[in-house]
């Protein structure tokens, strides 16, 4: 566990940053996850579109009507809408210094290239699959096999889960260029099918070598090697697990990464076009 209590700020109490939609469950959205983080002391919240008075309890404040003391180091989280996102970490960075930041996705990572100086910075962007254990299973069994290639089946948007997909690999040790990605070429290292009228969202990725595959199935929570299963419904709770430990956190994607992972979906969206 961190060896400091911190306080959070959080800003933004829609859909993931207090729960509405999918994000209703405990743990999966960023208010219940902070509210049960063992090393989170107090909790600083603002939304300009939200009355925060609903939210407010013992160790629950509103970020503008109190001041934040410095006696312990602080988090920063932007779950707000992507437009501004970049604007607010600055801003949040010039008022406050937080030790730690986690933003969502989108990050506009075009427009965090050119903020020079938010580089160097503790910022992690919510990748949730990093944390999950399944995935760190399937990393510590991937490194006993050489991969030969990988069938990737996704829907819902090639800067959704393109993003996901990239910095997957990357977390799994691949590393990605241009060269390594197709939509129809089998000699490719990665093939991607692109699923534009799914009813459904689809995150399928199948790793093969010469004598076993693997399939990383239902988002991150089930893998398959040949007939072994590994499960986990972790993924269900996916921010309780990012909070869940310093370790956890620090496994998230940085910003150079993030700007890697959005270079690699344009092309990939060009070659699906170009197909």
């Amino acid at each position: 566990m961190l060896n400091k209590n911190y306080n959070a700020i959080l800003f933004g109490l829609g859909s993931i940053g207090a729960g509405s939609g999918i994000y209703n469950k405990k743990w999966n959205n960023h208010l219940d996850s902070l509210k049960r983080a063992s090393w989170i002391e107090n909790i600083y919240i603002f939304d300009p579109f939200v009355d925060v008075k609903g939210f407010i309890n013992k160790n629950i404040f509103d970020f503008l009507n109190l001041n934040i003391p410095n006696d312990k180091p602080v988090l920063f989280i932007d779950a707000g809408p992507a437009s501004g996102r970049v604007h607010r970490v600055s801003r949040i960075y010039d008022l406050c210094n937080p030790d730690l930041c986690l933003i969502e996705k989108p990050t506009n990572s075009a427009e965090l290239h050119n903020k020079n100086e938010l580089f160097g910075k503790n910022i992690r962007i919510n990748y949730f699959r990093r944390a999950l254990e399944t995935t760190n299973w399937l990393k510590s069994i991937l490194k006993e096999e050489k991969i030969e290639n990988i069938d990737v089946k996704i829907s819902n948007g090639f800067f959704n889960a393109g993003t996901h997909l990239f910095d997957l690999l990357d977390f799994l040790g691949f590393e990605i260029t241009d060269s390594d990605i197709s939509v129809s070429n089998n000699k490719n290292f990665i093939r991607v099918n692109y699923l534009e009228n799914a009813k459904k969202d689809v995150f399928e990725v199948i790793f093969k070598s010469k004598k076993t595959k693997i399939k990383y199935l239902n988002f991150g929570s089930l893998i398959k090697i040949n007939n072994e299963v590994f499960e986990n419904n972790d993924i269900h709770h996916r921010l309780q697990n990012i909070y869940q430990s310093q370790e956890n956190f620090n496994k998230l994607t940085n910003i150079e990464t993030d700007i890697k992972t959005y270079t690699l979906c344009a092309h990939l969206k060009e070659l699906w076009e170009k197909r």
